[in-house]
């Protein structure tokens, strides 16, 4: 994978390294940024290759240790390769200042040959490869040791010591001795001094520094024994390899490069005061310098690569850690103790669909999640000031999320503090709790529903014995028997006659297929009952267990009613219908005796069939109940005066008549109503002087005694009283009166008719 030079080696530089001037330089991005930095390396070249060339072997070249290589080699990294140019010019300076007896075109092809190695080494060490710009990875350390310090020590001792030998015309055993110490000069020159740099610019701030310098002190010390070494001297080199490891391992790579460097001071030192540099023996001075290079060169790969093994195992750790977090769906952020957001994990930046850019060094409770709501933000506030003070809160509370609109968390926010018990951060934690709000809601409102239904709802163990009963079952039962009602079981709760199909048959049917229904009563205070339709349901866990049993049943008291009245109704129903079609069959035979005209017959025939007809609407108007006397007069009367009040009169109490007797007093009424329309008060009901009819009752002992009183108008009081009257030939109307009714009397007065008779009220 190609890697982004700016981006990778180039990121913006924080205030803590640099003045806020010199960042402003370097991040220069036209050529008068491209000159300050380049003059900038150029100088700080120069500084290291004159170092370097004070101590050269050989006259303007051959040092010991080449330190502005890593200058070099670290001034690209950060700069970028164009930086070249400043290497040319920094050798070249460093040359002249130091009077190199190597004449001024051996000077620049040697200044040439450092810049091109190190541009090709740079470009080669970053070309398709990810690199940590501080070498805190073990791949970054392995290709900046095979490319960024071997292939640029093998190409620039090369064209050195070529432009050497050409120009002093060297032996072959120094050129051959140049080499290898030139080669071990870059290579050492390039591990000590390119990751210090590196690390000390883009790397972490210290941790504990000041055990940090104490440590680097201490390293300093002891290698500072080795000055002054002698035969007798126990000290030897390798006795420095611990605190080297001890360094590496508690400061990773910001330790490891720290003490590499003073190892290589106080040995550069040694080696160039001629202390024997293995602590005995007098060694020559190739041998001394090799040595000494061999070590440095052997203990800044071994340490750099024990350090980066330990970053790599802490960011390992660290990236385990992050993708547990980001492969959990909690909700999981990271606070400065003001509230301010430092961290989160995927989950609440997949739930906002948002940059993490975007949120992060911002106000917690102005992020995307909380704001819309003013409550909400203030709570936040509140609770992230308190947990600043110590506290832990834990509180449900709805966001904003980018799918749903709303989502609930089991929100937490805890300090987080050091070793010391500072508090450092704040952790804010949240566990979706969307789905389970909404499943308690459902459950809210089914309980709510099982409570207020006025059905019995109940739950038992596979034994039966009642476990819960709903408000609307305890009140079915009622009384007392609700006391104990938890302690009971589902057969002591139904009728003494329903014990035995409860416990031996739905019981068992219910664990055996799962489900019973059948018609049962519940037992009632006083040795009541009340008839239930019930069904019994029995529940399973998650792997088919049974587990309880659950009962619902609903009172049929009234539906029970209701078919028991149908049934009567039915069977009224058939009595009557058989009782009418004997009285139509009746009135058909009796009509035809008394009328022989077919014409006359089918009219009064249909007249007293209509009369039937008016008293069984009435019956079922009123849903064969009893209709009032007062009712059954009008329907049958109402068609004769027309509903006139002056033509009928009626007195007597308001009286309920059962339907038999209704059916039968309505056809008096329709007989008495036909004679006196067709020879009595009614005879000339369009006439302005126009008879009426006056009727009174009173129930007296069970009887319903009626007196039926006609007025004839004066004029036509002399009248002939027909015969159907007077009685002298009697006709089928006044023979259905008086077999229908009791007592019948008539009597003939001046001005009408006075007839009386009685009703029994129950036949």
């Amino acid at each position: 994978m190609a890697v982004d030079e700016d981006a990778v080696f180039n990121p913006p530089l924080s205030k803590d390294r640099l003045t806020n001037v010199l960042r402003a330089t370097l991040e220069l991005q036209d050529f008068k940024g491209w000159l300050l930095r380049a003059s900038i390396l150029a100088l700080v070249y120069f500084a290291f290759a004159y170092l370097g060339l004070q101590f050269a072997t050989v006259k303007g070249a051959g040092s010991p240790l080449w330190p502005a290589a890593g200058v070099g080699l670290a001034g690209l990294l950060i700069g970028g390769t164009n930086l070249w140019p400043a290497i040319v010019v920094g050798r070249l300076l460093a040359g002249i200042a130091t009077y190199s007896p190597q004449p001024f075109e051996a000077e620049i092809a040697l200044a040439f040959s450092h810049a091109v190695s190190t541009a090709v080494a740079i470009y080669i060490y970053k070309r398709k490869a990810l690199v940590l710009p501080d070498l805190t990875s073990v791949n970054s350390v392995f290709r900046f040791a095979a490319y960024g310090a071997g292939l640029f020590a093998l190409l620039a001792t090369f064209f050195g010591v070529l432009t050497l030998s050409l120009s002093s015309g060297m032996s072959g055993d120094l050129i051959v001795q140049t080499f290898i110490m030139g080669f071990l000069s870059t290579v050492s020159g390039a591990l000590v001094v390119t990751p210090l740099i590196l690390n000390w610019w883009y790397g972490d701030r210290l941790k504990q520094p000041v055990y940090f310098w104490l440590l680097m002190g201490f390293i300093a010390v002891c290698a500072g024994l080795f000055l002054s070494v002698n035969d007798e001297t126990p000290l030897r080199v390798w006795h420095l390899l611990p605190l080297l490891l001890w360094a590496s391992l508690v400061f990773q790579m910001r330790g490891a490069v720290t003490a590499i460097a003073i190892i290589t001071v106080m040995s550069l030192t040694g080696a160039i005061w001629n202390v024997p540099f293995l602590g005995f023996g007098e060694e020559t001075v190739f041998a001394r310098i090799t040595m000494m290079q061999q070590f440095i060169v052997i203990a800044a790969m071994t340490f750099l690569l024990v350090a980066a093994l330990q970053s790599d195992r802490v960011r390992d750790s660290e990236r385990f850690l992050r993708r547990v977090l980001d492969g959990l769906y909690s909700f999981v952020t990271v606070l400065t103790p003001k509230g301010t957001l430092v961290e989160a994990n995927m989950a609440p930046l997949i739930s906002a669909r948002i940059d993490p850019a975007h949120l992060i060094g911002k106000p917690y409770d102005q992020c995307v999640w909380w704001v819309g709501d003013a409550k909400r933000q203030a709570d936040l506030r509140a609770a992230i000031s308190r947990a600043a003070n110590g506290e832990t809160l834990r509180y449900d509370v709805a966001i904003n999320s980018a799918d749903d609109g709303e989502q609930w968390l089991d929100f937490q926010i805890a300090p987080l503090r050091d070793k010391d018990g500072v508090i450092t951060h704040l952790i804010a934690s949240g566990v979706d709790i969307t789905g389970r709000r909404k499943s308690e809601g459902r459950l809210r409102e089914l309980a709510e529903i099982i409570e207020e239904t006025p059905d019995l709802v109940a739950t038992a163990d596979l034994q039966g014995h009642i476990t819960f009963v709903n408000a609307g079952g305890r009140a079915m039962i009622g009384g007392t028997n609700t006391a104990d009602l938890n302690n009971m079981n589902f057969a002591q709760v139904v009728s003494p006659q329903f014990e035995q199909l409860m416990s031996d048959e739905a019981l068992s049917a219910t664990l055996k297929n799962g489900f019973w229904r059948g018609e049962t009563a519940l037992r009632q205070e006083g040795g009541r009952k009340m008839p239930v339709n019930q069904v019994l349901l029995l529940h399973r866990d998650e792997f088919g267990s049974p587990t309880r049993i659950s009962t619902i049943a609903r009172d049929i008291t009234r539906e029970k009613a209701d078919g028991e009245h149908r049934s009567l109704l039915m069977r009224e129903l058939l009595h009557r219908v058989r009782n009418t079609l004997a009285i139509i069959q009746s009135i058909a035979r009796q009509t035809a005796r008394s009328t022989p005209d077919p014409k006359k017959f089918a009219e009064v025939f249909i007249g007293r069939v209509d009369a039937m007809a008016a008293a069984h609407t009435l019956l079922t108007d009123t849903n064969w109940h009893a209709p009032n006397i007062k009712a059954v007069i009008k329907s049958q009367l109402g068609g004769f005066t027309a509903n006139s009040a002056q033509s009928l009169i009626l007195m007597g109490e308001d009286i309920a008549l059962p339907p038999e007797v209704s059916t039968k007093f309505g056809l008096v009424l329709h007989e008495l109503g036909t004679n006196a329309q067709k020879y009595g008060a009614w005879e000339d009901s369009a006439a302005p002087q126009t008879g009426y009819v006056k009727m009174s009752w009173a129930l007296v002992d069970g009887h319903i005694n009626v007196v039926w009183r006609e007025f004839v108008p004066k004029k036509d009081a002399s009248k002939t009283i027909p015969v159907e009257i007077t009685g002298e030939r009697r006709g089928f109307g006044s023979t259905l009166i008086e077999r229908s009714v009791m007592n019948y009397q008539k009597i003939i007065h001046d001005d009408g008719l006075e007839i009386s008779f009685s009703v029994l009220m129950h036949e």
